[in-house]
């Protein structure tokens, strides 16, 4: 029930997301921000982890082409973050490659 309502939630969040033009993005100034990767990044560990309050997300390093995003979570958590073979990390990354495309910012993750 809980995480059908979380699919629902994100599902309505990319509808609208998507619903934007590229113009109107631009215009309003929309494109993604380091805040709201940071943010994106949190809420995907958060849901993986067994203790979420212990999910750190920090920005390590910026540029003006690229910023590296440091995550850190509980020492029993991060077999849960990395995954088998580092699937669901390469995925966390995926999908941070995926949202930075309108910016003009490459996002680089690092799990610590």
């Amino acid at each position: 029930m809980i995480d059908e309502i979380r699919i629902e939630t994100l599902e309505d969040a990319v509808e609208n997301e998507t619903a934007q033009t590229e113009n109107e993005r631009e215009e309003n100034g929309c494109a993604l921000t380091t805040p709201a990767m940071i943010a994106l990044i949190e809420f995907i560990a958060k849901s993986l982890v067994d203790a979420p309050e212990s999910v750190r997300v920090i920005e390590k390093e910026s540029d003006e082409t690229s910023v590296t995003l440091e995550l850190s979570v509980a020492q029993d958590d991060m077999g849960k973050v990395i995954g088998k073979q580092g699937r669901i990390a390469k995925a966390i990354r995926t999908v941070a490659r995926a949202a930075s495309v309108k910016s003009d910012k490459k996002y680089k993750l690092e799990i610590v």
